[in-house]
C-alpha cells in the first residue's frame, strides 16, 4: 500500500478542515497526517511515497512559521516526490511558486499543486460582514475531487517532475498592502473581566505568542503570524481587537466543522 504523509499548518481552521478532507478521500493509502513543527523529525520523509504539504497563505506569503521549517528542511538524499496546496481569503499572490522553488533546493520535487479560496479569518474581524468571507469558494468541492485525483496519478507513475506556477504580475501592485500588512498587526487585548483561563489561546498558537502570567495570559505580539486563531476560538470572546470585534462572528471548531461536512456531502465525496 503507497504511504502518503500529510505536513500541514494552520492558522484558524480553514487549512486543517481541507486536509482532513484529504485524509478521507485518500484512505485507500496510508495517510498519515502531522502539523509543522521546528522540532519535525525529518528522516520520516523518506518513509512515505509521496508528501503533501498544506498550509495558509498571509498577505500574498507564506507565514514565518512556514519560512522557518522550510530553512530547517535537509536536503534529501533521495529525490522526493510531492504535492502542495495552499488556503488564501483573497489573493495567494507568488506563495505557491516561492515554496515550490523553495523545495527543489531540498531535492523535492512538487509534482502539482492546488489552491483554495478559504474563510477570511483576518477581513471577518475588522470589516463589515461579508457573506463572501465565511465561505470556500464555490467549486470546492468539486475541485477537491479533481484534485485527489491528481494526487492517485502522481502515486501512480514512477517519474519524476516539478510544476512551478507563473509569476503573478498582480503581486508587484500588492506589494506595498503585503508590507503594510506584515509591518502593522493589530494589537490583540484580553478583556480580564470575561476570561476564565483556559489557556485554549496559550495551547493552540503555532507561534506561541501566549504565554501563562500572573493572573491571565500573556501575549506577545512580535511573534504573531496575524492567523488570529486565539480570537476565534477562544470560548469566552475574550480576546479582541476593540468592542467591535466581539459581536463578529467567529471561525470557531463548530464553524469548521460544519463547513467540512457540507464539502464531504456535496458530489457524494465522501463515498468517494
Amino acid at each position: 500500500m503507497k504511504k502518503i504523509l500529510i505536513i500541514y499548518s494552520t492558522g484558524a481552521g480553514s487549512t486543517k478542515n481541507i486536509v482532513d478532507i484529504y485524509s478521507v478521500l485518500l484512505s485507500r493509502f496510508h495517510v498519515d497526517v502531522l502539523p509543522v513543527s521546528l522540532s519535525f523529525d525529518f528522516s520520516a520523509f523518506s518513509h512515505y511515497d509521496l508528501l503533501v504539504f498544506a498550509f495558509p497563505c498571509y498577505h500574498c506569503d507564506m507565514s514565518r512559521l512556514m519560512y522557518e521549517f522550510m530553512e530547517k528542511i535537509p536536503k534529501q538524499m533521495a529525490p522526493q516526490k510531492a504535492f502542495a496546496f495552499i488556503t488564501y481569503g483573497l489573493y495567494s499572490g507568488n506563495t505557491l511558486r516561492i515554496f515550490i522553488k523553495q523545495c527543489l533546493e531540498k531535492n523535492i520535487y512538487v509534482e502539482d499543486y492546488a489552491d483554495y479560496r478559504a474563510p477570511g479569518t483576518d477581513v471577518a474581524l475588522m470589516f463589515p460582514p461579508i457573506k463572501f468571507v465565511y465561505r470556500y469558494e464555490k467549486s470546492i468541492a468539486a475541485n477537491i475531487k479533481k484534485d485527489i485525483e491528481r494526487v492517485q496519478t502522481i502515486l501512480s507513475t514512477n517519474h519524476l517532475s516539478y510544476k512551478v506556477p507563473g509569476f503573478k504580475l498582480y503581486s508587484i501592485l500588492n506589494y506595498p498592502n503585503k508590507y503594510l500588512g506584515k509591518l502593522h498587526k493589530p494589537q490583540i487585548k484580553l478583556r480580564e473581566s470575561v476570561c476564565t483561563n483556559c489557556h485554549l489561546c496559550i495551547r493552540n498558537c503555532p507561534k506561541n505568542c501566549w504565554s501563562v502570567g500572573d493572573s491571565y495570559p500573556i501575549f506577545d505580539k512580535t511573534k504573531c503570524d496575524t492567523c488570529y486563531k486565539c480570537i476565534h476560538q477562544c470560548p469566552q470572546e475574550a480576546l479582541v481587537f476593540s468592542e467591535c470585534t466581539i459581536k463578529k462572528k467567529k471561525m470557531n471548531t463548530l464553524f469548521y466543522s460544519t463547513l467540512k461536512s457540507e464539502i464531504l456531502q456535496k458530489n457524494n465525496l465522501a463515498k468517494q
